[in-house]
């Protein structure tokens, strides 16, 4: 058992590390699946002498600090292996820091020396399973494993959760009480960085508040309290991100799930409609953008809403903004935030990212963006 040298890197191969099976090739739902097929590619074992981990152990994946990617991709073996062979570790690999000499172009400093290093969403995660602390164990150097079990990836990336997964999920779930709060608004308004957000978004959180809804600020709360909230509501509305992906702790819920997009639909809608319609009594997403910089799909992106086009989509949907949203404290609350990223972009502060992914373009995109945005909420143009 081995650490990650490799997350993510399509430029690569996606992943290397977790388990060496010696018939690597032979091995399917051993492995990391996407799509329904591997993704990982097989490394060199080890020549040093290794510390081994006595009696049954379980994989569940690596840990990574990205909610969407370890719900969604590498937390989905862990309700089998508790159903079916409750007593043993639970492994999971953390990636090599950048200065090792395995890494292969890590392009994020996903390593953890320790199980308190790790973030305390995954810690939580394990406990909504009922597995303590002290039985993860974590794989940051090479080890031998006495005995591993393999349990089959429950969803996974473009593949929609079996229904005997989601059957177990419901158990689980119903042992943790749902928390009545009929109708719910997910925001993003709380994020450090004002990048990959709905600009103009504080204006439409209080416009779902005044409707009735419960504000949920995912990252300031346990995953097991989002759970909760989702499992008793009878509405939710996402921002579009990962805190979508909470949903992933629970089997079929009572509650329609509607996504306001921040990116064009096709590609993550689909990953979401795959994994949420399943668990949802009615799913859809919700497409009302009018602007994005640097361009519709980038998940960095900036993004405007018709807030017109909003209304009427949700109004479709059930739920009513009228008399709460209008067009002036919409296009306001994004005159605030565009002050916010034009001032981060004149301070250099966090847009090189962003502006590489735009191309040789993205001088002149920025400046038709900014010139529309300012536009709108009146201000002038430079």
């Amino acid at each position: 058992m081995h650490p990650y040298y490799r997350l993510f890197e399509p430029s690569i191969g996606q992943l290397s590390g977790g388990p060496n099976w010696p018939d690597f090739s032979e091995r399917t739902f051993e492995r990391h699946n996407r799509s329904g097929k591997p993704i990982d590619s097989e490394f060199e074992s080890s020549s040093q002498r290794l510390q081994r981990i006595p009696g049954k152990s379980f994989w569940v994946g690596p840990v990574v600090d990205h909610f969407g990617h370890q719900l969604l991709d590498f937390s989905t073996r862990l309700a089998w292996a508790t159903k079916f062979s409750p007593n043993g570790h639970y492994l999971i690999s953390s990636l090599v820091p950048p200065s090792h000499p395995r890494a292969l172009k890590p392009r994020r400093d996903w390593h953890y020396s320790s199980i308190p290093n790790i973030p305390l969403y995954i810690r939580n995660i394990f406990n909504w399973f009922g597995v303590r602390e002290d039985r993860i164990h974590l794989v940051n150097e090479p080890v031998i494993v006495d005995e591993l079990q393999v349990f089959e990836q429950g969803e996974q990336f473009m593949v929609s959760p079996s229904d005997s997964y989601l059957d177990e999920l419901d158990q689980w779930r119903l042992r943790r009480s749902g928390i009545r709060t009929d109708l719910v608004y997910v925001s993003r308004t709380r994020l450090a960085s004002p990048f990959g957000r709905l600009m103009g978004e504080k204006a439409i959180e209080a416009a779902f508040a005044l409707a009735g809804f419960k504000i949920v600020y995912p990252e300031l709360i346990p995953i097991s309290l989002q759970a909760r909230i989702y499992g008793g509501a009878k509405k939710i509305v996402f921002a579009e991100g990962s805190a979508v992906h909470g949903l992933g702790l629970l089997g079929r819920i009572e509650a329609s799930v509607f996504i306001i997009n921040r990116r064009k639909t096709g590609f993550d809608s689909s990953v979401y409609e795959k994994s949420i319609a399943p668990r949802s009594s009615h799913f859809a997403t919700i497409d009302s953008l009018v602007a994005t910089f640097p361009d519709e799909n980038h998940w960095r992106s900036v993004s405007v809403l018709g807030p017109e086009l909003l209304i009427a989509r949700l109004l479709d949907l059930g739920v009513d903004l009228r008399g709460h949203l209008t067009p002036v404290n919409y296009w306001n609350s994004v005159g605030e935030d565009f002050e916010q990223i034009d001032k981060t972009l004149e301070q250099g502060l966090g847009f090189s990212k962003i502006y590489t992914d735009a191309g040789p373009d993205a001088m002149k995109a920025y400046s038709d963006f900014a010139s529309f945005v300012r536009h709108k909420f009146g201000g002038k143009e430079n």
